[in-house]
Formats: structure tokens, C-alpha cells, sequence
């Protein structure tokens, strides 16, 4: 059975990121160290996961932002 929560602890997320770099890029946890990375680039409660029988198997994160418009005005934005 999958199921799919909310990651909220820091050693759970740092598993999130090494998870999506395996998955998008095809390599191994360790390539880089992420010891700041939680802390730089997420923010809390955007990220998911996905585990199959006790395993993170997917994760899912998203990011606030600004779209720039035409006549140089912006509004807010979320980012995946």
C-alpha cells in the first residue's frame, strides 16, 4: 500500500532531496553534501512523499515565487 504524508522532520527531508536527485539525475546519495540544503531551498509544508511498504519511494516539493509580466509588473506564483 502507498502512502502519501506530509514530511516535516529535517533527516526525512534531506532523504526526500537525495531521493529526487536519484531520480531526476540518476545519481547516488553523497555526489554532494546536502547539510545546508534543507534549510536553503525548502520550506516547510511543501514537501510530500510517497512510501511503499516503508520505503520513500517519491517525493514532491514546491516553491513560492514571482512571474515577471508583460510591462514589467509581477504577481506571486508557486513553483514546481
Amino acid at each position: 500500500m502507498t502512502v502519501v504524508r506530509l514530511i516535516e522532520d529535517n533527516d526525512t527531508l534531506v532523504s526526500a532531496v537525495e531521493t529526487f536527485i536519484h531520480a531526476m539525475f540518476g545519481l547516488s546519495g553523497g555526489t554532494a553534501s546536502l547539510d545546508n540544503w534543507v534549510e536553503r531551498f525548502v520550506e516547510p509544508g511543501r514537501v510530500f512523499g510517497a512510501w511503499v511498504e516503508d520505503e520513500l519511494a517519491g517525493t514532491t516539493n514546491s516553491y513560492t515565487g514571482e512571474i515577471t509580466l508583460p510591462g514589467g509588473g509581477g504577481v506571486s506564483a508557486m513553483q514546481l
